[in-house]
């Protein structure tokens, strides 16, 4: 795969469970390797079926037509505390507020995994593609039942990407003993 360029579709994981046995479903995920971040291959392995079939998220898969999985990304509804934010002006956590919505408490849509399988090139598959088609989606989503904001929670190294004029996410929480990663939003 790496050098090979190839045509990628975007499918949703709960399309693959209407047409195809479990235990072929569970061998695809399997063969998705993410070195770089061991938790995102582990949730696409362990997590991504469960949180299909429950609702609590939506898997997208990058695959090729032989249903190879080259990248994904999760998004489900997520709930953001600004109340401790040292990072938020206070014009933008009034912005962020909904009417209603205590501080540590506000609804927005979740980025919960991204990434790329180690088997396809940075060439192949730039990890700000894979954000660009997960922010397409959530754009749709936005238009047709509302929503001001999406949160991203990332290690140290990713924050430049999410923070470039191209994505203009803004920081709003750093790791602390309680929360292992920085957390960024954007408005949708």
């Amino acid at each position: 795969m790496v050098g090979e360029q190839q045509e990628l579709n975007l499918e949703q994981l709960g399309s693959w469970l209407g047409y195809a046995e479990d235990s072929i479903i569970e061998q695809v995920p399997a063969r998705f390797l993410c070195s770089r971040n061991k938790e995102v291959e582990e949730f696409l392995h362990d997590l991504a079926i469960s949180y299909e079939r429950s609702s609590s998220a939506r898997t997208y898969l990058l695959a090729t037509e032989k249903k190879d999985i080259a990248g994904y990304f999760t998004l489900s509804i997520g709930f953001a505390d600004i109340s401790k934010s040292a990072d938020l002006s206070e014009e933008d956590k009034k912005r962020l507020k909904m009417s209603k919505c205590p501080d540590h408490r506000i609804p927005c849509f979740l980025i919960g995994q991204l990434g790329r399988n180690d088997s396809f090139s940075h060439d192949e598959l730039p990890g700000n593609q894979i954000l660009e088609i997960a922010l397409a989606v959530l754009v749709e989503v936005k238009d047709q039942i509302g929503g001001k904001f999406v949160i991203v929670e990332c290690e140290d190294h990713l924050v430049p990407m999410y923070q470039s004029d191209k994505f203009r996410f803004r920081l709003f929480n750093t790791p602390n003993k309680k929360r292992k990663y920085n957390q960024l939003f954007r408005i949708i």
